[in-house]
């Protein structure tokens, strides 16, 4: 074996040693780690005597070996807020781990690490935490199931280490403060329009076939849908306004600055230049990753199948795309339609076009957040976006 120290915390590691993709969706390379094999510019991590994973040489720093010294946990903390639960597992070091998350309960896993103390300090005012067990699967290696309340839903989740003790963060529910009028007050929103203005090759984002450009589209939705959220009592906070560029780090930044409760990206689908776009149905789609996601994917999901008139593509999970990756809170990122298509494109340049989209969102939101909306079946009609002969399914 051969020490060496994570040059960035955090960092996510892959199953083999490929230059992309692989990556292991859990799991987080924090501290000093033991490598014993190397490949494709990537070094082996040998995380007990049953796992391994790679990552790249250039975040590594290695070192003479010196001895290992395994760490421990000391004491295991809960302190309960309003809007969170605190976990501090105190130790004597960082290390790597694994955090995966259930409908009811959290695993994580602590790497490098031989034993715990059993020092507990439960806080139990909080409305999330039911239980915690523990065990040791291999060696150097301590498993936790942080079970959830029953009907109790978690809202997100963050962690990092402080020091030598790892934090984790389980979001409570964010208390609304509804009228009649407002059923939505006290809700924070966050609007992505995704991709940034860019009018020369390579674009930003996707191009329709009279250069109607995604970032254009996604823009006037989220204009659009503001109003009407707004009007509902949420607070609606905006990834872009006119022009602006923001990176996607930026706009996960923003949302943690603002404190928003949910993240809505706003996107338009493309294909690559190999693929037939009438080889199959194509339409709108949309992605989460974790379950605390999904009740939004599928609140949204479930109102564009009743209002857009376009195929049904799906709610897609999804551990690529990094806003569904959000922890934090509720995310997911839309794609309207198929701005290539000519039909959608121009759907989607019209206020008119974009209304059933602007609605299938507005209601999907309402619907997460508990608002009973009148259900309305999708029309079978042909509308003016569809072409003399062509069906959408």
């Amino acid at each position: 074996f051969t020490r060496a120290e994570v040059l960035s915390p955090g960092v996510k590691l892959r199953k083999i040693p490929t230059p992309r993709e692989n990556l292991y969706p859990f799991y987080r390379a924090y501290g000093e780690v033991l490598i014993n094999g190397r490949m494709n510019g990537q070094y082996r991590i040998s995380l007990n005597e049953n796992e391994s994973a790679w990552l790249e040489e250039n975040k590594l720093k290695t070192a003479f070996f010196s001895g290992y010294t395994p760490n421990r946990i000391m004491q295991l903390k809960t302190a309960a807020s309003a809007d969170k639960t605190r976990l501090i597992f105190s130790g004597q070091r960082s290390m790597p781990i694994s955090i995966h998350e259930f409908n009811d309960r959290l695993e994580l896993t602590l790497y490098y690490t031989e034993g715990f103390d059993e020092n507990y300090s439960f806080d139990t005012t909080s409305p999330l935490i039911d239980n915690i067990v523990w065990s040791q699967p291999a060696r150097d290696t301590l498993f936790f199931k942080i079970y959830f309340k029953k009907d109790t839903a978690l809202w997100g989740h963050a962690y990092d280490f402080n020091g030598n003790d790892l934090i984790i963060d389980l979001m409570h529910r964010p208390a609304l403060h509804s009228t009649e009028k407002e059923p939505l007050k006290g809700a924070r929103i966050l609007l992505d329009a995704g991709h940034s203005p860019k009018r020369s090759v390579p674009y930003d984002g996707a191009v329709g076939p009279t250069g109607y450009l995604e970032y254009e589209a996604n823009l006037a939705l989220a204009q659009e849908l503001k109003p009407l959220l707004e009007k509902a009592g949420a607070t609606v906070i905006m990834t872009r306004q006119g022009n602006n560029r923001m990176s996607l780090q930026n706009r996960y930044q923003l949302a943690l600055k603002e404190k928003a409760h949910i993240f809505v990206s706003l996107h338009y689908n493309a294909l690559p230049e190999t693929i037939n776009p009438l080889s199959r149905a194509r339409g709108y789609s949309v992605y989460y990753n974790y379950p605390h996601s999904f009740q939004l994917a599928q609140s949204v999901y479930d109102a564009f199948t009743r209002y857009v008139p376009l195929p049904d593509n799906g709610m897609i999970a999804n551990d690529v795309l990094f806003i569904p990756r959000i922890p934090q809170m509720p995310s997911i990122l839309v794609e309207n339609a198929y701005l290539i298509l000519p039909e959608q494109e121009e759907m989607a340049k019209t206020p008119e076009g974009r209304a059933p989209l602007v609605q299938a969102l507005y209601e999907g939101i309402l619907n997460f957040y508990g608002v009973k909306t009148e259900v309305k079946k999708k029309s079978n009609r042909r509308n003016a976006f569809q072409k003399p002969g062509r069906t959408f399914h």
